[in-house]
């Protein structure tokens, strides 16, 4: 069991058990469009760990996920964004769930065929959680990770950023996000 919700255990379930033919499991693209139209995803987000001012930017169609990819779809609001695990460790929450393992829902590692290879795909985590309950983590003491200003004094560091990103939580982000873009 993959999920204590029925409804997200269903597609689970349909997800894993999609095939192209009988036994032939689908390609990475063929199992993209399978979720998106049993999801009904509006948005597809993908992160950048690094980016101060802009944690997450609207993804191409043709993305290509990985295994080291975490495909997270909040079901309540047609959203999916995917997230490496740098990303994820700088969501307690999300981290918690995905990486350390804990709760009672667990992300499905997707299967697919490229190349009529089977291959490990990205993990699905299929969400009920409130975008705005996913807050930030602080750094530690250890992040030494300074800010360099073109405004002040020929290019002299401030001093260390405080937070990853300049919003709190992930709501935060995207609305800024797609406020701007």
């Amino acid at each position: 069991m993959t999920s204590k919700y029925e409804e997200i255990q269903n597609l689970y379930d349909k997800i894993k058990d999609y095939r192209v033919d009988e036994d032939l499991l689908p390609s990475q693209l063929q199992l993209d469009k399978y979720i998106e139209r049993l999801m009904g995803t509006q948005n597809m987000f993908m992160t950048e760990s690094i980016c101060f001012k802009r944690p997450f930017y609207s993804a191409k169609k043709d993305v290509v996920m990985g295994y080291t990819h975490t495909i997270i779809i909040f079901i309540d609001r047609g959203i999916s964004i995917m997230m490496t695990n740098d990303m994820i460790h700088k969501i307690p929450i999300l981290r918690s769930i995905i990486i350390d393992g804990n709760g009672s829902d667990k992300p499905l590692r997707l299967k697919g065929s490229y190349d009529q290879q089977i291959i490990d795909g990205p993990l699905l985590y299929i969400s009920k959680l409130p975008l705005d309950s996913l807050y930030f983590d602080t750094p530690g003491e250890e992040y030494d990770v300074k800010r360099y200003s073109s405004t002040n004094n020929y290019g002299i560091a401030d001093k260390p950023l405080e937070k990853y990103f300049m919003f709190d939580n992930v709501e935060e982000a995207l609305i800024n996000y797609k406020w701007y873009c």
